[in-house]
């Protein structure tokens, strides 16, 4: 009896074609990590050609096969890693973009004067205690790496982590790090949001000497920038395995996206694909029938478990923080194949059709209606009368148990009310205000922007 496959043993590897008539082989261009996914339905599709002839009966006459191709719904978390495949292809990213290190704070940088009964013993404080240096807090979280001149030994760092972006989201944090006797440095391993006190205790300093000191946050990260472009993406070569047995995509393109930020943080991208084939492989190509992916590929590691967590959203309207519930991005590229015969069973690439391309958002927000007209509050329901546009921005945030930060950051630059915001007093609770948006683009600004702060960054095309 053959065997029946499961599908926990199933996975999948992208890879960005230069074009939409470019099949990739080469494994040195695949995205070296195992996708883990909620749904993964990229899958052959075609068409049977009805005959209506009459034959002598009233029954149905034998079809004929049409054209193939391939689609279906692969559907993720939004990892705090390895996510950026995904962001450039539903917003066909420049893929030459090229990231940028996020910038480290000098915290201090100048002379020091040791203070202290005890020789060698001193503190570095934000309070004005002695020695009483001015420092500046990191911009971003970052390990801390010190440098004391002519300095070894101990010192003993303590701070607080940030959990949240408000000012009361943090947790203290405390570590001993090693100054090197050569170099004199030492690099903590938390990411500290704010630095408390710095103690140097029996480094072998001498008292009321200057000496140079210089603390540096480095948050080790990197920033990629990808902005909605109007040509069409030109497609993955997806190599998945399902159930154990290989799958090959070509051409894979997401034409419809939803992101869904409510309890979970969920990605989902309906595809069109020019072809797929079962029982193939990127590197045998698509004339070796394989059973099980024997490609270097299969020992990939999986992408790190780490999604977003719901409660790392955070959202500003016209540069205001609101609190929101359910919000929901959906991205309608308005795709298709190009219709038309070229003798082949394969179907042409795909063009945008005459709708263009819709993007749209929903949310809740709590209904906070203002007792005064001069207070700071959205009246929706004028915004919707006198069509004011609106800017959007949603975060979803990221901090791991040391203090490190990770985010995404959408941006709609312009978005309208599609109907009028409706009140219903339905509950004897906290109302809820339901919007439903539409992203419109009246200037050079692209109509929605993506940002992601990340370990790796994007690897630009040449």
């Amino acid at each position: 009896m053959a065997e029946i496959r499961q599908g926990g043993k199933s996975w999948f590897h992208l890879a960005v074609q230069p074009d939409a008539e470019t099949l990739i082989s080469d494994i040195a261009k695949v995205s070296r990590f195992k996708r883990q996914s909620l749904n993964f339905g990229l899958d052959v599709d075609g068409e049977q050609l009805q005959s209506e002839a009459i034959r002598g009966n009233v029954d149905a006459s034998k079809s004929q096969s049409g054209a193939m191709w391939g689609g279906g719904p692969i559907e993720t978390e939004l990892y705090v890693s390895n996510s950026l495949d995904y962001v450039q292809a539903v917003l066909n990213g420049d893929p030459k973009t090229k990231s940028t290190d996020v910038a480290n704070t000098t915290v201090y940088d100048g002379k020091f004067t040791p203070k202290g009964e005890q020789t060698g013993t001193t503190v570095v404080t934000t309070s004005g205690d002695s020695p009483g240096l001015t420092i500046v807090q990191p911009t971003t979280p970052g390990q801390l790496k010190i440098t004391l001149d002519g300095a070894s030994g101990p010192a003993r760092v303590t701070g607080r982590r940030k959990r949240g972006p408000g000012s009361l989201d943090v947790i203290p944090m405390a570590e001993t790090v090693t100054l090197d006797g050569t170099s004199h440095t030492g690099t903590t391993e938390g990411y500290y949001h704010y630095v408390d006190s710095l103690e140097f205790p029996n480094t072998g300093l001498t008292i009321d000497t200057d000496i140079d000191l210089d603390i540096v946050a480095e948050p080790g990260l990197k920033k990629t920038v990808f902005s909605a472009r109007d040509a069409i993406f030109p497609g993955w070569t997806v190599q998945g395995v399902v159930g154990g047995e290989p799958r090959l995509g070509f051409g894979v393109v997401p034409v419809r996206t939803r992101l869904d930020v409510g309890r979970n943080i969920r990605l989902a991208m309906e595809t069109l694909a020019r072809m797929v084939w079962r029982r193939r492989t990127l590197v045998g190509g698509v004339f070796t029938e394989k059973f099980a992916d024997d490609s270097d590929l299969k020992d990939d590691a999986f992408i790190p478990n780490v999604f977003f967590p719901y409660y790392g959203g955070y959202m500003e309207i016209d540069d205001n923080p609101t609190v929101f519930k359910n919000f929901r991005l959906d991205i309608n590229q308005g795709l298709n194949f190009l219709e038309g015969s070229t003798g082949s069973l394969s179907r042409l690439p795909m063009s945008r059709g005459n709708a263009g391309r819709d993007v749209s958002a929903s949310f809740s927000v709590y209904y906070a209606e203002a007792s005064a007209a001069t207070e700071d509050f959205i009246k929706w329901d004028e915004r919707f009368r006198d069509n004011i546009t609106s800017e959007v921005v949603i975060y979803m945030y990221y901090w791991t148990v040391a203090g490190k930060e990770y985010y995404h950051k959408i941006t709609l630059g312009e978005v309208e009310l599609t109907g009028v915001p409706r009140v219903p007093a339905n509950t004897k609770g906290a109302l809820e205000e339901s919007l439903a948006l539409r992203a419109v683009r009246e200037g050079a600004t692209a109509v929605v922007t993506w940002e992601v702060v990340d370990d790796a960054g994007w690897k630009a095309a040449a």
